[in-house]
């Protein structure tokens, strides 16, 4: 039957990846779901203030639209005060008969008629300039506001289109992101049966190494060689058959005989419980237990709970820990 060999140390190192690899993957999942959570978060945040934003805008378009309808309406009512010029005074008829003075007292008259008409069309004219600057100013206040109108029209449709476009980039994000989440899921699980069945191996693996032979002990007769013989006797009473045994019978009696024990110098601890562990440790100058239960008995703590009891890791020639059977070596210092 051929040797069953194992390089422990190289099972330990692809257990230790293998669980490696599975909580990254683990936690790229976690992050991943965060990130997404938190891409959810923001994008409601953006669109809350981005709605915020574009109705802000719409109450300053609505205020400005009132003001312009002030306008108009002062406008309307400066146009209403508007004035038309008086015409001037007839020329008045001169008597044929009239005298000289009288001539000049009509005529006198008229003048000062056309003279008073010709002042008040003068102020009316200077009051309708009034009326047309002040209109005239309402138009450009009116050009301005419907400028701004437009411009605060052009903003609102860029804050409704950027919120659309982040909307529309954000969930094509989710949608990959949850699209990865699912594949990390299914490259966990599978992870994480190869870890399972991968442990197994190492388990049956370290047990297959760790057995130890047990001796089987020599019955009568159990170790003796027997030779069967036809002695083609025709005496009646004769068994036909006789029994021999080698005269090595006594040395391999000897050889099976059960050896005593011998306590190895090196106690080999494969407890993965730390309080069964340390209970046997005690009084023991060396030990050596496997690479793989370093982690369940606590890793780093169960290191320095060594180190504090004198323990130090005996380093292998390749200035490794790890020996190629996958075994840690301790040994405590005389002092």
């Amino acid at each position: 039957m051929s040797d069953i060999r194992f390089d422990l140390n190289y099972m330990n190192i692809i257990l230790g990846d293998g669980y490696k690899a599975e909580n990254e993957v683990s936690d790229s999942i976690h992050g991943m779901q965060k990130l997404t959570q938190k891409m959810e978060g923001e994008l409601s945040s953006f669109s809350g203030e981005g709605t915020k934003s574009v109705r802000s805008i719409q109450a300053y378009i609505y205020e400005i639209r009132d003001l312009m309808s002030e306008l108009d309406r002062k406008s309307s009512n400066a146009e209403k005060q508007r004035q038309k010029e008086l015409k001037p005074p007839q020329r008045p008829s001169v008597p044929s008969n009239a005298t000289p003075e009288q001539k000049n007292a009509i005529m006198s008259a008229y003048n000062d008629k056309v003279s008073q008409v010709e002042k008040q069309n003068a102020e009316i004219r200077k009051q309708n300039e009034r009326i047309d600057a002040y209109i005239s100013k309402c138009n450009e206040a009116k050009s301005k506001l419907e400028a701004e109108i437009s411009a605060l029209h052009q903003i609102e449709a860029t804050i409704k289109s950027e919120i659309e476009l982040a909307v529309t980039r954000v969930h094509e994000f989710m949608g990959q992101a949850h699209g990865i989440n699912n594949q990390g899921a299914r490259v966990n699980s599978a992870m994480s049966e190869f870890n399972q069945a991968f442990r197994e191996a190492y388990d049956s693996a370290e047990r297959l190494y760790l057995m130890e032979p047990s001796s089987i002990s020599a019955y009568s007769f159990n170790d003796k060689q027997f030779v069967i013989k036809n002695t083609h006797s025709h005496i009646l009473g004769s068994s036909g058959v006789s029994f021999n045994y080698s005269s090595e019978h006594s040395e391999i009696k000897e050889a099976k005989k059960e050896k005593p024990k011998i306590k190895a110098d090196e106690l080999l601890i494969k407890d993965k419980d730390e309080c069964a562990f340390f209970d046997k440790l005690a009084g023991e100058n060396k030990i050596k237990m496997p690479s793989a239960n370093l982690h369940r008995l606590g890793g780093k703590k169960f290191t320095e709970k060594m180190n504090n009891l004198g323990y130090t890791l005996v380093t292998q020639a390749d200035g490794s820990t790890i020996d190629i059977n996958g075994m840690l070596h301790w040994e405590k210092s005389d002092d």
